[in-house]
């Protein structure tokens, strides 16, 4: 964002997108470090939007949710084959 930022001021327009996770909305289950390293940059998406936006630069987070992984089905206690299907 930084570099991109000084370009896109320079053209007076730009669109920067990050991603995040629901995590930084919500905590649920599993790690408060991931949690909070997806709230900070949800924070910092908005901070960055208050700076650019009078240089019709856009900012946007985009924040999925859980998807089913291998790790993401053992921590859920599925098995191999319910974690495959989905």
């Amino acid at each position: 964002m930084k570099y991109g930022a000084a370009m896109m001021k320079e053209q007076m327009s730009g669109n920067i997108i990050n991603t995040a996770s629901t995590a930084g909305h919500r905590t649920r289950f599993g790690s408060h470090t991931y949690s909070a390293c997806k709230a900070a940059i949800i924070q910092m998406i908005q901070s960055v939007a208050m700076e650019l936006g009078p240089f019709n630069i856009r900012t946007n987070c985009i924040c999925p949710g859980a998807v089913v992984t291998s790790i993401i089905g053992r921590g859920l206690g599925l098995s191999q084959e319910q974690t495959e299907s989905t």
